[in-house]
């Protein structure tokens, strides 16, 4: 190390000394690595301030090309020798970098006056050489003594001094075992610190097919599971280098999450039979030892690397919701009056994946907006603060022109945040996507472009993320290819299962009705329907559906059921008993849908949105630019003539009641 860097830094009753090379507890001395000592120097040297993950690699393997693997394991040694398991001390920042979170003080160094008895000049030298070779010989005693103890305790051997050069630009070896060089005493304080939240290791997947060339298969499962994990937002996922040592052992998911401070286990077996795959997986609370959740799956199918990345990603998606839940439990019970930003964060999360309603969104929104008050560089509490404004848009929980762009800018305001901290989120991308198809713009068309291609952003970072591909495939019908729509619906589907069916037969239903095949989607609908009989979108498809193919009787009744539950649940206020008005604005959806100059779901209350989509259709159509459904506009839409009166008295109405 450089002179001028050759300092003391006392730090959480540690001693970092960088002229003798060493870190200490009071006078008992910590061992580490060469790089991990470098690694906790450079940390301390910056302290309070993050330093990116891309700087602490240049700095501790300056022009070696090293992975992120190695980075870890020396920020695992250090946190091991500083017992800083609950990340006190040396705390990550997802995706970002590390971060010395404790107060660091300098120690000045201690300086000697010159000894009064002087011996002379010529013995001065002699004795020198003597001491050189005293302290030369205890040195490489001590050395090899060095050396001796870490062959025996970790079986690790440092390659000799005339391969370093050949290896120089090849990553580390894996970094040892911690419970083949932590002692019992080091685990057992390391096991009472608080574990990280939504911490999780994935133990190696077990072979139950009785054959050992089958090993590989269960490896990967517990590989791919890790990768996937540890894109959930805020996971703390152990490496499977660590987890793989494990693998045989005779030890309880508690014991195991004690020893590695998780709060999570996942387990599980394969077994593969000729064409067919059976997975069982469950995850344990490693605070008590309870299954939270447990599944099994099987498959038939001769492509077992297609099998195995829908099971991963099934079950990836299934225990992001699992953890986020029982995270938010667990904050509840832990911090009830004085929740930190993380809290509030899972507990909005939790809300927002439940029931919604305005009271709930509105809540939720409370709680995001607390958690970015703490926490100013929280990316995911502003991303669901995003969330809520589009809910209110998408839901028509807010009405009126200015309500409606008020909201959109507020959303666009809490991504740009959210992405201004971490450029690679992948849920910011989609909620940018959802601002951009809602956006109050005129040409929908464009914005519907821009919203896929931000969609499509998230879905490159989060390939495993369901309603990312659910979203898509609505997009694409929005956009006027609604041909691509069932591949992502399927894929959506594929990837979690437990999305809610009537979203997918929904969004199926309407690439049907702009396709013009009414009665492929008037079956689809029904069956929406029949998942979730009071679903508002699926009644208007439906209706819209039926009208369209000539059934009007059919399409009267389902009208009037429609606005019953619109009256009851949303608070829709028809004007007077008569169905016309409605009538007249579904057909006029509808016309505009099959010309791919619709992009919202057909709807009782249309809003500002319908005056836009007739500006803009008036205007390539070289129709007068009104914004109005007049006698010219209806003739070119293909409207029947029957409308005529209604036409009159809609158009009389002020455009704020749409």
């Amino acid at each position: 190390m450089h002179p001028a860097s050759e300092k003391a830094y006392c730090f959480a009753g540690y001693t970092l000394d960088q002229r003798r090379g060493c870190l200490r507890a009071g006078d008992r001395e910590i061992e580490l690595r060469p790089k991990s000592f470098a690694l906790l120097c450079y940390l301390v040297e910056n302290a309070g301030r993050l330093v990116p993950k891309d700087e602490l690699v240049k700095a501790v393997w300056p022009n070696v090309l090293v992975t992120d693997e190695s980075l870890t394991r020396c920020v695992s040694d250090v946190r091991l020798g500083l017992n800083d398991g609950g990340q006190c001390i040396i705390k990550t920042v997802p995706r970002r970098g590390y971060l010395l979170a404790t107060p660091v003080s300098r120690l000045e160094p201690q300086v000697t006056a010159p000894s009064q008895d002087r011996e002379p000049d010529a013995a001065r030298p002699r004795r020198a050489e003597r001491r050189l070779l005293t302290i030369t010989a205890i040195f490489m005693a001590a050395a090899l003594a060095t050396i001796a103890f870490w062959w025996l305790r970790s079986g690790d051997i440092s390659p000799s001094p005339t391969v370093i050069p050949a290896m120089a630009d090849k990553p580390e070896s894996p970094a040892p075992l911690i419970t083949a060089v932590g002692s019992s005493a080091a685990l057992a304080k390391l096991a009472t610190q608080t574990a990280p939240r939504m911490s999780i290791v994935v133990l190696p997947f077990t072979n139950l097919s009785g054959d050992p060339n089958q090993e590989y298969f269960a490896d990967g499962f517990s590989e791919d599971l890790t990768t996937d994990l540890s894109h959930i937002p805020g996971s703390f996922v152990i490496a499977s280098t660590s987890a793989n040592t494990y693998k045989g052992k005779a030890l309880s998911g508690k014991e195991i999450a004690s020893e590695l401070g998780v709060r999570y286990v996942l387990e599980g077996g394969v077994r593969k039979a000729g064409d067919h795959v059976r997975v069982n997986a469950k995850l344990i609370d490693g605070e008590t030892g309870a299954h939270l959740w447990a599944q099994r799956y099987d498959r038939d199918s001769a492509d077992f690397m297609r099998v195995q990345d829908e099971i991963t990603s099934q079950i990836s998606n299934v225990l992001e919701m699992t953890l986020t839940q029982s995270e938010s439990e667990r904050s509840y019970r832990e911090h009830p009056s004085n929740p930190d930003s993380l809290d509030l964060t899972l507990r909005a999360n939790a809300m927002s994946d439940g029931p919604g309603s305005p009271e709930i969104n509105e809540n939720a929104r409370r709680l995001y907006e607390h958690a970015v008050e703490l926490d100013p560089k929280n990316a995911a509490a502003f991303v669901g603060l995003a969330m809520t404004y589009v809910t209110d848009v998408e839901e028509n929980w807010v009405t009126g022109l200015s309500n409606i762009s008020e909201a959109i800018k507020r959303a666009d305001d809490a991504v740009s945040r959210a992405l201004s901290i971490n450029p690679q989120f992948a849920s910011a991308y989609q909620a940018k996507s959802e601002i951009l198809a809602y956006s109050m713009q005129d040409d929908y068309r464009g914005e519907i472009a821009q919203a896929i291609a931000a969609a499509e952003t998230a879905f490159q970072l989060d390939p495993n993320n369901s309603s990312t591909a659910m979203w898509l495939g609505r997009l694409y019908t929005k956009a006027g290819h609604p041909e691509r729509t069932r591949a992502f619906v399927e894929q959506s589907i594929r990837l979690n299962p437990r999305n809610s069916p009537s979203n997918s037969l929904y969004n199926l239903g309407m690439s049907q009705l702009v396709m013009g095949h009414y009665e492929e989607a008037i079956e689809i609908f029904q069956k929406s329907l029949l998942q979730q009989p009071r679903k508002l979108i699926s009644w208007g498809g439906l209706t819209g559906a039926l009208y369209a193919s000539g059934r009007e009787v059919e399409a009267k009744n389902a009208l009037v059921k429609w606005r019953e539950i619109a009256v009851t649940d949303e608070g829709y206020n028809p004007s007077g008993d008569s169905t016309d008005r409605d009538i007249f604005f579904v057909r006029l959806q509808v016309a505009l849908i099959r010309l791919g100059r619709w992009p919202f779901a057909v709807d009782l209350v249309v809003g500002p949105g319908l005056s836009r989509a007739l500006f803009k259709f008036q205007a390539d159509e070289n129709l007068p630019r009104t914004g109005q459904p007049d006698e010219a506009t209806l003739a070119r839409l293909g409207m029947p003539s029957q409308v005529k009166a209604i036409t009159e008295r809609v158009a009389r109405s002020p455009v704020d009641r749409w």
